[in-house]
């Protein structure tokens, strides 16, 4: 009878491994379908760059992350090669996908389709936690026993905030799983040298030096596993007093070098880039962990008050409120039996409870000097904790039968926590300390589970897909919402222009909880339509919008599309101004089918200032790169430029150029007829009307703040960006001012700036006209400074006076903007005496083609030919020029061009008799025609596209503007050539 008793009971305990995964791993999968968190399709995204990196053999575009994150990249990648494995179809998505220029969080379509993989990732890292607790079990059990050591099982298997960051395609729960199964095989071998003197555990050494590694690679702040390492390896040489001083020695030798080689090799295999880019790897870790430590990147929510960072106190407070009600006593309980039997605790216990609680401090003080702060970054001592909380229970004096019964009712407690907050795990805070209903006083909630809901709920109502939502976290709602999804400004939708044309907003727990004022304001003319519960709390609310209003951008056909380069066509424009922010729209073709550009918008005023520049790829709305464009596709994109609060009222127009990204060169603008238009294309024009309000000058944020005033205390100048330190002569010196009327000002007010002793320019002071400025009304200015091309170099006071339209000065007296050295171009006034070819081309008034060098060349396409002009002027240019070099075929047709500055130099800072020396290399485009071409060379005004009238010396003028090099250039094509 005992011996098939004792075989059941050996049958049974071989079945604990079984039942432990089985109650970790189920309930891991609660959030599949239910919610997504904000960073997860990142995650998809980056594995999907890390899986096509390793295809490639681009070994350094593996680092996709500086967390790294290089453990969910590896098993998200392969849960994405399994999935298309078994489902054959995900491959559309998954080369969807991989045409992406690279994922931002308005692109609704690409959060939809990186959920596609989702799934398959969220399943691998349950797998991996929850068989991580398994291995824990089993390394606990020489420790703590088999009862004791399932017992911490399962509080861990069961624990909320371990289930809901285990079972989401992340970093944290996989670095705490690693981290402790390396510190308990390390304690593992620790007992084992004190049990049995001279003892070596290769394979428990050789587990936490993998585990070490997979947990450094998973997040950097487990690097602190390092000196903890290098502590407990060391121990032996205090312990072992039986043994000689040099076997201690090189027993600790020994077990550091098995323990470092395998880290060292689990690290080198598992992260391909370091393979070709270790010194990029580590520039990239150093950079992010700095990052993190210096700042934050947005406030947030703790103990009442929002901060960007909340001090030393943040993580204790986080430990009470996320530790469960069982293994929060439980610690207590421990800390009691402890100072019970300290006096008989063996030295193998003290060390085993002593060092989890080492790591705890230690991680915790590690972590607590970075700004950024979230609850979630403590995972990786919840684990220890447990492990001490259930040595506490464990130590209980039931004793047989009554202490499993205890140990099992705690079980069945800890299940029960858990069943309450089963279907949002992450809302579970301990109840001992007030649970949901004191955390939302106390804690950041939520984290995009109420976002997720709100989307499952707005997906049944009727017409669904015709509806708009917004958010601040789109990831969390665009893969169940299937209508459009609209991102807010701001994560917690304290105010948002966007807010108008919604036909529903979703606010969360977390908004209020940050801003609730700027809440409840927003919320003052929407409807409730739903609130979102569980874990005992609202925390969500779905508004609908009674009068949504479209912000759709009218397009306007143009009569005659405009032609970039004859690669990409522009045929319709809008432009609309919304509150601060300009929105330009355009519609976009291809007339070719290879290249990337840079999009490149200036906005500039009736004055000429540029009030903002934005750049952008040309993308589809997809966020696609022309070459993955349908055949005949013609994307219409937005773009969005804010001006300053504090921009003056007037007309703004909006110019836009295009940039071939390989060379860096603006694209020559063409209309239908072949005719040059120049390098930019004014799309139009909006007016700015006078604000309501404006901001304070303390608003403004100047870099230096003045106090100076005219005419009886009417005008102020409040404040001004600082001067460049150095200039060079002939260029133009940027200023921003910031000024303030104090009371009624005449019209025409402008600004008087001398530089040095020189005579003083006088510029506008704004298009907005001093007479219509308002009683305290702030407006900022902006003009920009023409440095004379003779001024000799050194240090210059910058001086300004306002002056009235006639130039008497207003009453006051000269404010210094600061010190400026101005610098002297190496300049060259003479013509080298070994120019090939001299030549006598007049262009415009006053610049002349003196000579090139270059030779009559055979080439094939690809090839190149390198040419320098030799340019000089006569006099000072005000306008600003562009050269031009085309390649001509007979009929005419411009088969390779190059426009840019000559010399690289801006005109505007040439002087008279100067010698422009320009070098070029003109490039044969691969699918040109083989026979005879020309170069054609000219100038023209790069804001207009003008060009300047070509003629020789005597006054004959060359056909087009254009002047035809004595070079002949024949193209054969490969086989001929050789």
């Amino acid at each position: 009878m005992d011996t098939a008793t004792n075989a059941i009971r050996r049958n049974l305990k071989s079945l604990l491994p079984i039942a432990i995964f089985g109650a970790a791993f189920l309930p891991r999968l609660v959030a599949l379908g239910r919610y997504i968190t904000p960073d997860e399709l990142i995650w998809v995204y980056r594995s999907v760059v890390f899986r096509e990196a390793l295809m490639r053999g681009a070994w350094a575009d593996t680092l996709v992350s500086g967390h790294p994150g290089v453990v969910t990249t590896w098993l998200e990648a392969l849960g994405i090669g399994l999935q298309m494995w078994l489902r054959p179809s995900s491959q559309i998505v998954y080369t969807w996908i991989t045409q992406l220029a690279y994922l931002t969080p308005d692109n609704m379509a690409a959060l939809q389709q990186l959920s596609a993989f989702l799934s398959v990732g969220r399943i691998l890292v349950a797998f991996v936690t929850s068989l991580g607790i398994v291995v824990i079990y089993w390394l606990l059990r020489p420790f703590l026993g088999t009862l004791v050591a399932f017992f911490a099982a399962l509080l861990l298997a069961w624990d909320p905030f371990v289930i809901g960051l285990s079972g989401i395609l992340h970093v944290d729960a996989l670095m705490a799983t690693f981290v402790i199964i390396s510190l308990l095989a390390l304690l593992l071998v620790l007992k084992h040298n004190l049990e049995k003197a001279g003892s070596f555990s290769p394979g428990l050494l050789i587990l936490s030096g993998m585990t070490a590694s997979w947990a450094i690679l998973t997040k950097t702040p487990a690097l602190l596993i390092l000196p903890f390492a290098a502590l407990i390896l060391c121990v032996p040489l205090v312990t072992g007093r039986d043994q000689s001083l040099k076997t201690r020695v090189g027993l600790v030798i020994k077990q550091g070098l098995v323990w470092g080689m395998v880290l060292g090799v689990t690290t080198a295999v598992s992260f391909p880039a370091l393979w070709s880019s270790p010194q990029l790897v580590l520039a990239t870790l150093s950079g992010n962990a700095t990052r993190h430590v210096e700042e934050a990147l947005r406030p947030t929510f703790f103990m009442g008050t929002v901060a960007f960072d909340h001090g030393a106190i943040f993580y204790p407070v986080t430990l009470a409120w996320r530790l469960g009600p069982i293994v929060f006593l439980g610690l207590f309980v421990w800390a009691f039996a402890l100072w019970r039997r300290c006096k008989t605790l063996a030295l193998s216990a003290w060390l085993f409870e002593g060092s989890l609680l080492l790591w705890v401090v230690l991680f915790i003080g590690g972590i607590s000097f970075a700004a950024k702060k979230f609850d979630r970054y403590i995972l990786a001592v919840i684990p220890a904790l447990t492990i001490l909380a259930a040595l506490g229970w464990g130590y209980w004096r039931m004793r047989g039968a009554r202490r499993k019964v205890w140990l099992t009712t705690l079980v069945g407690l800890q299940f029960a926590y858990l069943l309450f907050f089963m279907d949002y795990p992450l809302a579970a805070y301990n109840p001992l300390v007030g649970g949901p209903f004191s955390a939302v006083y106390i804690m950041p909630l939520g984290w995009g589970e109420s976002i997720s809901a709100s989307g499952r709920w707005l997906a049944d109502l009727p017409e669904a897909t015709e509806q708009r939502a917004l958010t601040g976290i789109p990831p969390s709602l665009a893969p169940f919402f299937p209508g459009e999804t609209l991102l807010a400004a701001n994560s917690h939708l304290s105010a948002d222009t966007n807010m108008s044309s919604a036909d529903y907003v979703i606010f969360t727990r977390n908004s209020r909880q940050v801003d609730a004022m700027a809440v409840d304001a927003a919320t003052d003319s929407l409807e409730l339509a739903r609130t979102i519960r569980f874990g005992g709390l609202e925390q969500g609310w779905i508004y609908a919008n009674p009068n949504p209003q479209s912000l759709e951008i009218l397009l306007e056909r143009l009569p005659v599309p405009i032609s970039f380069a004859d690669r990409v066509d522009v045929s319709a424009t809008g432009l609309t101004m919304d509150d601060d922010a300009i929105l330009v729209r355009v519609e976009w073709g291809l007339l070719s089918e290879n290249g990337r550009y840079t999009v490149k918008i200036d906005v500039r005023d009736a004055l000429g200032n540029v009030w903002q520049t934005a750049e952008a790829d040309l993308l589809n709305a997809v966020y696609f790169y022309p070459e993955h464009w349908l055949p005949g596709e013609r994307p219409q994109m937005q773009y969005v430029l804010n001006l300053p609060r504090a921009a003056p009222p007037g007309t703004y127009f909006v110019d836009i150029a295009l940039v071939d990204t390989a060379v860096a060169s603006q694209l020559p603008i063409r209309s239908a007829d072949g005719d040059f238009l120049g390098v930019s294309y004014t799309v139009g024009a909006v007016e700015r009307p006078q604000q309501a309000s404006w901001p304070s000058p303390a608003q403004m944020q100047p870099d230096i703040i003045a106090d100076a005033d005219w005419a009886d205390d009417a005008l102020r100048l409040v404040g001004h960006t600082a001067l460049w330190p150095r200039v060079a002569t002939g260029s133009y010196l940027p200023l921003e001012m910031i000024w303030q009327a104090a009371g009624e000002l005449p019209s025409g007010v402008a600004v008087a700036l001398q530089l040095g002793d020189l005579p003083a320019t006088t510029l506008p002071l704004s298009q907005y006209d001093s007479a219509a400025w308002r009683l305290d009304e702030v407006v900022a200015t902006k003009m920009r400074l023409q440095i004379p091309a003779d001024v000799p170099a050194g240090f210059y006071p910058l001086k300004l006076h306002p002056v009235l339209a006639d130039g008497i000065p207003l009453a006051g007296q000269d404010y210094t903007l600061g010190e400026i050295e101005v610098q002297t171009w190496d300049r060259l006034f003479e013509l080298p005496p070994n120019m090939q070819i001299p030549l006598a081309v007049q262009f415009g008034s006053g610049v002349y083609l003196r000579g090139m060098d270059g030779e009559t060349a055979v080439l094939t396409p690809g090839q190149s030919l390198p040419l320098t002009l030799y340019w000089q002027t006569d006099n000072q240019e005000f306008d600003l020029l562009s050269s031009f070099v085309h390649l001509v075929a007979a009929d005419g047709e411009i088969v390779a061009q190059i426009d840019r500055w000559p010399g690289g130099l801006p005109s505007d800072t040439w002087v008279p008799g100067q010698v422009i020396v320009d070098e070029y290399t003109l490039v044969i485009p691969a699918d040109v025609t083989p026979g005879e071409y020309q170069i054609a060379v000219g100038l023209y005004t790069a804001a207009d596209g003008q060009r300047l009238a070509a003629a020789d010396l005597q006054g004959n003028p060359f056909a087009d503007d254009r002047f035809i090099l004595p070079l002949a250039v024949t193209i054969s094509d490969s086989q001929t050539k050789n």
